[in-house]
C-alpha cells in the first residue's frame, strides 16, 4: 500500500473459527479471522482499495468486499470466489437482497439532505424490500 493513502475499513461477520495464513507480514493484521463482509471507505485510497487490498481480501477468503468511492458516491461490490479471484455484484449475498444501487442512492441523498432524512429514507426502503 502506498504511504499516505487513508481509508476506513469495516468488517462484518460471524467468527468462523479459522485463522488465515500470513498475507501481510509486518502488519498488525497478519493473522485474522475472515469476516463475511469487508467494506473500505475510499477517498484518496481508491486505486489501492480496488487493487492491492482487494487481492488481500481475496487471499483472506472474505465472502464479499465493498469499496465506497466517496468522490463519486459509488459502491463497488465484489463477491470473492475461492481460489479464483472476485467478480462484481449488484446485490449482496451476505446482506441478503440488499441492492448496491440502493446504497448508492442513499449516498447521493445524504449529500442532498441532512443525514436524518437520508437515513429515514434508507430504512424505509430496506423495510419495504421482501426478506
Amino acid at each position: 500500500m502506498s504511504r499516505g493513502s487513508a481509508s476506513i475499513a469495516l468488517a462484518i461477520g460471524k467468527i468462523r473459527g479459522r485463522a488465515s495464513r500470513s498475507v501481510y507480514p509486518g502488519r498488525a493484521w497478519v493473522r485474522v479471522i475472515s469476516p463475511d463482509l469487508a467494506i473500505e471507505i475510499a477517498d484518496s485510497s481508491l486505486v489501492d482499495d480496488l487493487g492491492t487490498k482487494r487481492m488481500i481480501y481475496e487471499e483472506l477468503g472474505v465472502s464479499e468486499y465493498w469499496v465506497v468511492d466517496v468522490q463519486k458516491a459509488q459502491v463497488i461490490a465484489f463477491k470473492i470466489i475461492a481460489n479464483r479471484g472476485s467478480e462484481r455484484l449488484t446485490e449482496s449475498q451476505v446482506l441478503s437482497g440488499l441492492k448496491v444501487a440502493l446504497l448508492e442512492e442513499g449516498l447521493r441523498r445524504s449529500r442532498q439532505t441532512d443525514n436524518t432524512e437520508a437515513s429515514n429514507w434508507f430504512l424505509e426502503e430496506v423495510r419495504g424490500n421482501p426478506q
